[in-house]
């Protein structure tokens, strides 16, 4: 019997797959301890994506052996018919079956690339409120490419510079901070993150990658992103 898996919450998994396409084209999904994960990396090989749901598994004896690739934009448009009744995964050898409502579907699997599923340990993070964050970097994404990001004791600064503005730095307020000298990222990539759903948790240091965490009850979506370098942010 071909194993099957249910996902309740179908608005939340298409918008963190739209989320994942901006990245990549294609993804392999896998389980881990009985929750369907994708973990790949970005084209330009800068970003790290982690992403888990919650599923209620139907029949397989074992879903930690289940693996299927897809095509994202295929998929986010088959989860275009999805209603507010939750999606039915069915995985067949060649293809996958979609349940949604009353409509069913197929689509064909790819050969997909798995990469090494040993997760990088999160450092504990920065809790900060999601909107007022996303809200910050959807401005600066609107001033340049590169913004930088500190933090204190009491506050996370993000910082950016042009020739029309020059020196833009607005603070969030954030509780048990620590002294975090700036680190440079691109602005395209965290405008791409903060689409996710879920509390957000930051974790940055220097000359290692800023982790940006969103968590919902039925999700996790952890993004890795390599730091610029000071001669990248100076172009």
């Amino acid at each position: 019997m071909p194993p099957k898996f249910y996902i309740n919450n179908a608005a939340e998994f298409k918008q963190n797959l739209v989320v994942i396409k901006e990245l990549t084209e294609d993804a392999t999904f896998g389980f881990r301890d009985g929750r369907l994960c994708v973990f790949t990396m970005d084209s330009s090989h800068v970003c790290l994506v982690h992403a888990v749901w919650t599923v209620e598994n139907l029949n397989a004896e074992n879903l930690n052996a289940v693996k299927f690739a897809l095509n994202l934009k295929n998929l986010i448009q088959a989860l275009s018919f999805s209603g507010e009744n939750g999606i039915t995964f069915e995985i067949h050898d060649d293809t996958v079956s979609i349940q949604m409502d009353s409509t069913t579907l197929a689509l064909r699997q790819l050969d997909g690339e798995e990469l090494d599923m040993e997760i990088p340990e999160i450092s504990p993070g920065i809790d900060i409120d999601a909107s007022v964050f996303s809200t910050v970097i959807k401005n600066f994404a609107l001033i340049d490419d590169s913004l930088r990001i500190s933090t204190s004791v009491t506050d996370l600064i993000v910082e950016t510079q042009n020739e029309t503005f020059g020196n833009v730095s607005t603070k969030i307020e954030i509780e048990n901070g620590r002294e975090v000298k700036r680190v440079g990222f691109s602005t395209r990539y965290i405008a791409t993150f903060v689409k996710s759903h879920g509390n957000l948790s930051i974790s940055i240091d220097e000359n290692t990658p800023g982790i940006f965490s969103f968590k919902s009850p039925s999700s996790e979506m952890s993004f890795y992103l390599a730091p610029k370098m000071e001669e990248e942010m100076m172009e």
